[in-house]
């Protein structure tokens, strides 16, 4: 089974160990739900993916909502096609 994001398979203190420095560390963890966000609603349509999205529709951040909003309706109008 797939995880729905990164750090749920690696947990915070572990990522931030394996980023620490790089581009993905340095763009904070919002961002980083952001760009995943975008990069799933360009992602091929699989239930895996809606869970994904599914799992953020209700985060704290507006930026990550929104972006999930906006990837869980193109794959809705993918459904739709």
């Amino acid at each position: 089974m797939m995880c729905h994001w990164l750090n749920c398979l690696l947990g915070m203190k572990r990522v931030q160990r394996k980023t620490g420095g790089s581009a993905i560390y340095r763009i904070g963890h919002e961002q980083w739900l952001r760009n995943i966000a975008v990069a799933l609603g360009n992602a091929p349509h699989s239930a895996v993916v809606i869970d994904a999205l599914q799992s953020r529709a209700d985060h704290p951040s507006a930026l990550v909502r929104e972006h999930v909003a906006w990837a869980l309706a193109r794959h809705a109008a993918h459904i739709e096609k």
